[in-house]
């Protein structure tokens, strides 16, 4: 029997969260399966934990290394994983207890396998639970799932590496690791170099994922002083491996475009950044001014498509008051 799922948990700081985390995996596992315990160098007892699980389950690996971010801890497990598939779960969150049989339900869709498997998620703040249905895609060919895979990277659906089934061939044949020193878009990075190389793509309406959001000091939640350099790194890797990819040329300036596009949203989060941090108007007006004046300045080129145009539209003619409109809209659902 092969090991066909390997489900790879960064762990650090997580000793509240953790139980959750594996005793919603660890049963619905196959002989073979396996989770990969990564400890990032946690200072509380998440080590402990990882221990005692690894003692008592063989379909546990424990690694342990010293802190180097979570894309170190993910690329050290991608470096031991065996399975077929592999997925990607944040200590601090869960998943449904009927993953993993839905996951074998899509995969006999398709004689070769899915390449790609995206599902819908739920946000889980603590005092409720919040649905993010997506709508359902499936296309077996390069030509047909291209489009869908652009409009999943302008629309963030691309964005994170939870809720997602990656083909493990995919990731070794092309070396595809998780960038380095980059600790802000470097799942964005990691998911379109990925998208390159993938055919067989399916978007499912079914709740694959439960993204908790209760801790504020999560990595993924923490604001980041050095955002504009992390964004530096992470467009450096995102366009050079658009530039030394196999495609061809129509192909990477499809992706450069979608790429772009996520540039110019970035506006949207800095003005509800502003909005958090109470800036006054007149404060969030001349910030929201001067970053739609730089991404302006770059003379980037979008998606042809009415969404781009409806997000990009306010950012070239400097409707500030309309973004921070929509940043306001955007806080009360958050």
């Amino acid at each position: 029997m092969d090991c066909r799922y390997s489900v790879i948990v960064p762990v650090y700081n997580a000793e509240k969260t953790l139980r959750r985390c594996v005793d919603s995996l660890l049963p619905q596992l196959g002989g073979e399966d396996e989770i990969l315990l990564i400890n990032d160098g946690s200072k509380d007892g998440s080590a402990a934990l990882c221990a005692e699980y690894a003692a008592q389950s063989s379909q546990i690996v424990y690694i342990e290394k010293p802190n180097g971010g979570v894309s170190s801890a993910r690329n050290a497990g991608l470096d031991a994983a065996r399975g077929r598939y592999v997925l990607f779960v944040d200590s601090d969150d869960y998943v449904p207890p009927t993953l993993f049989a839905q996951i074998s339900a899509l995969e006999e869709e398709v004689a070769s396998g899915w390449d790609w498997i995206v599902f819908s998620n739920c946000v889980d703040n603590g005092a409720a639970i919040r649905e993010s249905r997506n709508a359902p895609f499936r296309a077996t060919t390069r030509e047909k799932a291209l489009p869908a895979i652009l409009d999943g990277i302008c629309r963030k659906l691309l964005n994170p590496p939870w809720a997602k089934v990656y083909r493990r061939a995919i990731l070794e044949e092309a070396r595809i690791r998780f960038p380095l020193g980059v600790s802000i878009a470097e799942d964005r990075a990691f998911n379109i170099r990925y998208s390159m190389h993938v055919a067989a793509y399916l978007v499912s309406e079914q709740i694959g994922y439960y993204v908790n959001t209760e801790n504020e000091q999560s990595l993924s939640r923490k604001r980041h002083k050095d955002l504009p350099e992390q964004f530096r790194r992470s467009g450096e890797y995102v366009q050079n491996s658009i530039q030394n990819s196999a495609l061809p040329e129509a192909e990477k300036e499809q992706y450069r475009r979608a790429y772009s596009f996520g540039v110019c949203r970035t506006v949207y989060k800095d003005a509800k950044d502003l909005r958090r941090d109470e800036v006054g108007w007149l404060g969030r007006q001349k910030a929201l001014w001067k970053r739609c004046r730089e991404i302006n300045g770059k003379h980037m080129r979008y998606p042809a498509t009415n969404y781009c145009r409806k997000i990009s539209l306010p950012v070239r003619l400097y409707q500030t008051w309309f973004i921070d409109l929509v940043a306001k809209r955007l806080l009360k659902k958050s």
